[in-house]
């Protein structure tokens, strides 16, 4: 077991091109929160993965540095180095350590903020990661929302872009 400081990052969910990454933006230039460059997917793909306990640290940092949204920041190194005491994690501990590798001496004194539309789907395992944490779920007029989307991927029909 790993001695915790307890995060408790602001997490944004909501429909695909619903306006989560310009609120994430503009909460981003907040001086109390730090925030994340990419959608963390890697997190639910850990859970996925390996469940709620990781008992092989080594592969899953591996998983995790091979993964495209990963931030430049860290490195394959880094992280191993910053998991390298550890040979069994809950996923909730795993994921606290990545984010002080990846937040630095800022993340003693600011709050992650974390944006992934898909998580909206996943609130039971955000709030078992991350106990007591906001979360902000923004909403958009579907209709604004499917014309988004269609002319984002004009190949795909109202159809597909509505669901």
């Amino acid at each position: 077991m790993i001695e915790r400081k307890s995060l408790t990052p602001v997490v944004i969910v909501g429909c695909q091109r619903s306006g989560t990454t310009l609120l994430r933006s503009i909460l981003g230039r907040h001086p109390a929160l730090l925030e994340h460059p990419d959608e963390p997917q890697y997190l639910y793909w850990l859970y996925q993965r390996f469940g709620h306990v990781i008992d092989d640290v080594p592969t899953a940092v591996n998983y995790l540095a091979q993964h495209p949204y990963l931030p430049d920041t860290l490195t394959k190194e880094q992280l191993a180095k910053h998991f390298s005491p550890y040979s069994k994690l809950a996923l909730s501990e795993f994921v606290e350590l990545y984010l002080q590798a990846w937040g630095g001496a800022d993340i003693r004194t600011k709050r992650p903020l974390l944006k992934d539309p898909a998580w909206i789907f996943h609130l039971d395992l955000v709030q078992e990661m991350f106990p007591g944490t906001a979360v902000i779920h923004i909403v958009r007029d579907p209709r604004a929302n499917v014309s988004s989307q269609i002319s984002r991927w004009p190949q795909i029909s109202v159809w597909e872009a509505s669901v």
